[in-house]
């Protein structure tokens, strides 16, 4: 069976999206999406290259939710986005992900346990429907919090993480020489150089742009990638 992804955007600063939901716009078969000008600035902004990127609203929806489960039903991967944050009830793809369900498809959310891999295990704190009646506000690390709401959380969610310490910062911050071992690495598996420096800038304290610079050198300096052997023998 396939998986219908169904992946948070930022809400502003397009720099603030996981690797996780990167790699699944990289490589899914199908990328659905309110408007594909929004959603093509934040992939052309990571040099993402989307299979297929195409519109879904309420005047297609059930013309996409079609296409959408012949691609799932092929076992392929289908990728449900908003303009910004996480797709909802009052986005179009409702009727997709109640498709999707009903098929027998998984329908996999990409955005909150992926932050304690991404973080370490920070402290956090999940507010929900602030200054509303049913208020919320549960604290602790995001494994707990993740836990919690593993079955998700109705409402208005605001989630709020510890910055990190000094300490973690100095440890994480990886050497000269470890950073272009780690860009050669990421290099090699694809990643994209605006992807490759706001990942390690995050997890190393190190200014984006010069990470930036560096990869771009050791891009451009890489030996080409050898070719498959032909399968006539040529």
């Amino acid at each position: 069976m396939g998986i219908l992804h169904v992946v948070a955007t930022p809400i502003g600063n397009l720099e603030d999206v996981t690797l996780r939901a990167l790699r699944v716009l990289r490589e899914a078969d199908l990328v659905l999406v309110e408007d594909t000008r929004h959603t093509r600035v934040l992939l052309d902004r990571h040099g993402i290259k989307a299979n297929r990127l195409v519109s879904l609203h309420a005047h297609n929806e059930a013309a996409r939710c079609a296409r959408a489960l012949e691609v799932l039903d092929a076992g392929g991967q289908v990728a449900l986005c908003s303009d910004a944050g996480t797709p909802l009830l009052s986005d179009p793809g409702a009727r997709l992900v109640a498709s999707a369900i009903a098929a027998g498809h998984a329908v996999s959310p990409v955005p909150l346990r992926e932050l304690a891999d991404a973080f370490g295990d920070r402290r956090a704190c999940v507010a929900r429907e602030l200054t509303k009646l049913h208020e919320e506000l549960a604290r602790g690390t995001l494994s707990e919090l993740a836990a919690r709401f593993a079955d998700g959380a109705r409402g208005e969610i605001t989630l709020v993480v510890e910055g990190i310490s000094d300490e973690l910062r100095d440890a994480a911050a990886p050497q000269p020489g470890d950073l272009d071992a780690e860009i050669r690495a990421r290099l090699a598996r694809g990643e994209g150089v605006r992807e490759i420096a706001a990942s390690l800038a995050a997890a190393s304290g190190i200014p984006r742009r010069q990470i930036y610079a560096r990869a771009l050198a050791l891009r451009d300096t890489a030996p080409p990638a050898r070719r498959a052997p032909s399968d006539r023998g040529d």
